[in-house]
């Protein structure tokens, strides 16, 4: 009886989960449709390497677990927070917070050594934003230090 219970439990818990992720799908497809952005990041950033897009962009993506191959689907203007938000759209059931901008300052500041907090907490802050704080913050310290 006892399994039956937690397994209609587990069945209604779904149902209620299928609008959310099909919500959510539906939101990231214009990311996922866009075709590469690498010649945006360039642009923005012409004297950037492309490793350094990429290594920025693969903390962004494991942060918010997502695949590498979709590395170049995100641009410079792109926001954080509207990743964040396609990825849990508002007014969707409870979907539980995987700790993606935790998990972004954690390795922003690891990578890079300054603190991400405040900037991420900002809900306009775009990719390109927080890739140029980093080069800047970086660019200082060769500076600094001769290198």
């Amino acid at each position: 009886m006892e399994l039956i219970v937690i397994g209609i439990i587990i069945a209604i818990a779904l149902l209620i989960q299928i609008p959310a992720e099909l919500k959510s799908r539906r939101l990231m497809r214009r990311y996922w449709s866009r075709p590469c952005t690498g010649f945006k990041w360039k642009r923005r950033f012409p004297e950037a390497s492309k490793e350094s897009f990429r290594e920025f962009l693969d903390l962004f993506l494991d942060a918010f677990m997502l695949g590498t191959d979709k590395r170049l689907k995100f641009a410079p203007d792109d926001k954080i927070n509207d990743v964040y938000r396609s990825i849990y759209p508002p007014n969707a059931p409870f979907r539980a917070d995987a700790l993606e901008h935790s998990f972004l300052i954690s390795g922003l500041e690891e990578k890079y050594g300054i603190d991400f907090t405040t900037n991420i907490e900002n809900p306009n802050v775009t990719l390109g934003q927080l890739f140029e704080m980093a080069r800047n913050h970086n660019n200082n310290n060769s500076l600094n230090t001769g290198n």
